[in-house]
Parts: structure tokens; sequence; C-alpha cells
């Protein structure tokens, strides 16, 4: 397991969250088990687990769960209150070298234009 804080950025979508519109997130695994992710002006804590070739992310109300490629990005499907029917994908940030995190959406967008969505919008 690669050392910790491990810094992940990307977009999540939910039909109930946002009005199902892509959400900019930014995730912080400060350990094995613990982080936070943030999306707009809030930021909570998440549990973080591991199981087989699965990892999830949950803060008790938005689940996240996927699968991590050869690359490092974890992309896979989004749960809320229970409901599933969103997808996401996290992009690791290398500290030394990967640009800002909104550059790093940008990217994975394949555009130059951040898009301005926050959550429960």
């Amino acid at each position: 397991m690669p050392p910790f804080p491990k810094r992940y950025t990307g977009t999540l979508s939910h039909p109930d969250i946002g009005d199902g519109q892509e959400i900019e997130i930014a995730v912080v695994r400060k350990t094995a088990g613990s982080g936070t992710w943030s999306a707009g002006d809030e930021t909570k804590d998440i549990e973080i687990q591991e199981k087989d070739d699965l990892i999830g992310f949950t803060d008790g109300e938005t689940e996240l769960v996927g699968k991590e490629t050869a690359s490092g990005v974890i992309k896979g499907q989004v749960t809320y209150n229970g409901e599933e029917g969103g997808e996401f994908t996290l992009i690791p940030q290398e500290s030394s070298s990967a640009g800002s995190p909104v550059n790093a959406v940008r990217k994975l967008r394949g555009n130059g234009a951040p898009r301005n969505s926050s959550p429960g919008a």
C-alpha cells in the first residue's frame, strides 16, 4: 500500500444529487480506512474499505464502490440514501507532478472549462 495521504480528484453523478448533474469531488485518503471528501464548499469524513478487488468510500449517506485500474484511476457506482443509479471516477494526484485538482478534472472531461456544480443544487 502506498504511503498516505493519497489524493484523488474526479467527478460523480447520481439522479438524486444535484439534479443528476456531474459534480466535481476531491478525496483525501488519510489512512487505509479513513479520509475526507469535498464537493463545492462541503467536506465530510469518510470510511474507506477494500475487499478483494473493490474499494468503497462512504460518509453514511453517499457510497462509492469501484475498482482501481492499472493506472490507479478508480471507477464505479454511486449509491445515495440506499438508491443505486450513479457513477464516479477518481484520478490519483501525484504531489510532485499532477498540477492542480481542477486541471486533473479538466483532463478527465477532455476540455478546459470547469463546470459549476454544487451538491444538492
